[in-house]
């Protein structure tokens, strides 16, 4: 029965093609709209490698110095060393902290080379190696003693050694950074710039370069760190806070012109994308309720066309309808009838909605995949594969919506075509 329900639909399809095209495009664009939202969602806060722990991270990604004088003076930037060692490096409820100077574009070259090319430098501790999942297809990454000695090594990625030296087995060989001398230790598989947490294409010891003592204000407050705090898991969150909160208390105990405020931070995955700079606190729940109405009147809009549509053709098929009722059809029969055959084309319409989002995050990875820094910044913006982009949840979930747009839009029209009589049926078709 199914499969003759099925054979019809296609040819009411093919029957009335204008009829199908603006049927299918509507729920196409719906489909569309609302995967660029899910999408954009998955890849911001969803787990992948090298960022398998973002369910169980905290970010401070800026900082607010607040003058004590002047209640409209303020500045803000990221943190100082002074800042990371005395807040961050010494709190007791997180399971490990990491500190970063956030990537910029410098010169790489070889010894020797007059050839020279633009890549991204992320400049870390060694505890970064320990919070982020790194693959190295070669050698390891800079340890505890290399940090604290502050030697010159770097880890490339894969992309970096193979322009460099056309290969990736180059432990040991020496790197120009901006014209100094680095020594390669490692070398990772390449990380998409989704990844912004862990991207770049080369890390180098904070240690060992000149930006780590830069200092940006007199209180020694703000400089250019941002910190990867890693919880034991989310129940750890509150208590991570809470003594921040109070060594926050304590080192503003201590200033004399700024204080230092929180304003919210430390920010979970989610917060940290919709925070745009540090002197600002994010109401997240107000911020999901605005993403849900969004998508709530991405929906209505089509859900209304389309019952319209259905409704103008429910009337052309009263008397077909009536006959089947007249031989002993039931209205659940006809209903589920009318339901299966307009599942057809939205679920064409799905599937067209699912493949064109995709194609549109791909070729706009720079609007919708990054943030303003990276947009910015970042040297070469690598193109994230097809299965970053739609997993099997995010899938489950418009094959979902596709069945919702479908009862929505023709439940009603089904239902109310079904209640008229045989013969007002035969009557007025």
């Amino acid at each position: 029965m199914y499969k003759q329900y099925i054979k019809q639909a296609w040819q009411l399809l093919k029957e009335n093609r204008f009829y199908s095209l603006i049927y299918i495009a509507g729920t196409a664009f719906t489909i569309t709209m609302v995967m660029l939202i899910l999408t954009t969602y998955h890849i911001k806060t969803a787990g992948f490698s090298p960022e398998v722990n973002r369910h169980r991270m905290l970010f401070v990604s800026g900082a607010y110095a607040a003058s004590r004088d002047h209640a409209n003076h303020w500045m803000s930037a990221q943190l100082s060393l002074r800042m990371v060692k005395e807040l961050y490096y010494s709190l007791e409820t997180a399971e490990k902290v990491s500190a970063v100077i956030p990537f910029f574009p410098v010169i790489v070259s070889i010894p020797g080379s007059e050839d020279t090319f633009v890549q991204d430098r992320l400049s870390t501790d060694n505890t970064f190696w320990d919070i982020f999942r790194f693959q190295f297809i070669a050698g390891k990454p800079y340890g505890q003693a290399d940090f604290d000695s502050g030697l010159k090594k770097v880890v490339l990625s894969e992309r970096v050694a193979r322009q460099l030296y056309n290969t990736v087995d180059i432990v040991g060989r020496t790197v120009e950074i901006n014209k100094e001398p680095f020594t390669v230790c490692g070398v990772v598989k390449n990380i998409p710039t989704i990844a912004e947490n862990a991207y770049a294409g080369l890390w180098v010891p904070y240690s060992a370069t000149n930006e780590s003592n830069s200092v940006y204000d007199g209180e020694n407050i703000l400089g250019p760190f941002i910190v990867y705090i890693l919880a034991d898991d989310k129940q750890s969150f509150d208590a991570i806070k809470q003594e921040l909160d109070h060594k926050v208390a304590v080192f503003n105990g201590s200033t004399q012109e700024y204080e230092y405020k929180l304003l919210g931070q430390p920010d979970i995955q989610l917060e940290k994308y919709i925070r745009k700079n540090a002197n600002m606190e994010i109401n997240l729940s107000s911020e999901i309720k605005k993403y849900l109405l969004v998508i709530f009147f991405l929906l209505l809009i089509p859900v209304l066309n389309i019952s319209g549509l259905i409704v103008s053709r429910m009337k052309r098929r009263r008397a077909e309808l009536g006959l089947r009722k007249a031989f002993g059809a039931s209205r659940e029969v006809l209903i589920k009838q009318i339901l299966i055959e307009n599942f057809l084309p939205v679920l064409l319409g799905g599937v067209i909605g699912l493949l064109f989002s995709s194609l549109i995050i791909r070729m706009m990875s720079r609007f919708f995949l990054t943030s303003a820094y990276s947009a910015s910044f970042v040297s070469e913006l690598s193109t994230p594969a097809f299965y970053q982009l739609v997993n099997p949840v995010t899938f489950f979930y418009v094959f979902i919506l596709c069945v919702v747009l479908n009862i929505a839009s023709a439940l009603v029209p089904a239902w109310r075509t079904t209640h008229i009589s045989v013969v007002e049926a035969l009557k007025n078709s």
